[in-house]
């Protein structure tokens, strides 16, 4: 048995479908073209309002650094060694003028022993008192009142003080 084997050449052309092929292209070309600018522009402008919108954060944030660095820097520009110098030189001047009205009111009693008509000095030396802490820094005295005592209210708030300075002769 034998085989037998022919050949045939069979070319078959379709000349239309080149024609098409390349009539198609262009337009796809285009399409996939116009897809990819237009891809393109969107995430543009979505970079750029996020560029907008970050560089908005780091102005507000830069402010705030701002702000915040140059209250670190009036923080570290207080001395408080000088603060407490100054405190301490403001309660000894207290300690002093404190001391002075203790002998003036100890010469007030010394004359009441004399004379016993020191009313109008009693109220003198309570407007000195008065004056005394007026003068005397809010940080030491948060509130208060001052008033003369002998026997009774000479000068003063004329109710019950909870806590007093005495000033006794002894």
């Amino acid at each position: 048995m034998g085989c037998l084997f022919v050949e045939h050449n069979i070319n078959l052309q379709l000349p239309h479908l080149s024609r098409m092929k390349s009539k198609l292209l262009l337009p796809a070309f285009i399409v996939v073209f116009i897809s990819a600018i237009s891809f393109l522009m969107y995430h543009k402008l979505q970079l750029e309002t996020n560029i907008k919108s970050l560089t908005l954060d780091i102005t507000t944030l830069d402010k705030q650094l701002s702000d915040q660095s140059k209250k670190l820097i009036d923080l570290k520009n207080q001395d408080q060694y000088k603060i407490n110098k100054e405190l301490e030189a403001t309660i000894k001047k207290i300690e002093t003028t404190y001391l002075q009205s203790v002998k003036s009111y100890e010469k007030l009693l010394d004359l009441k022993n004399i004379s016993k008509k020191t009313e109008k000095l009693d109220s003198l030396f309570a407007d000195s008192l008065t004056f005394l802490y007026s003068t005397v820094p809010a940080v030491i005295f948060q509130s208060g009142s001052t008033a003369l005592w002998n026997g009774g209210y000479k000068v003063g708030p004329g109710r019950n003080i909870p806590n007093a300075i005495l000033f006794v002769n002894k």
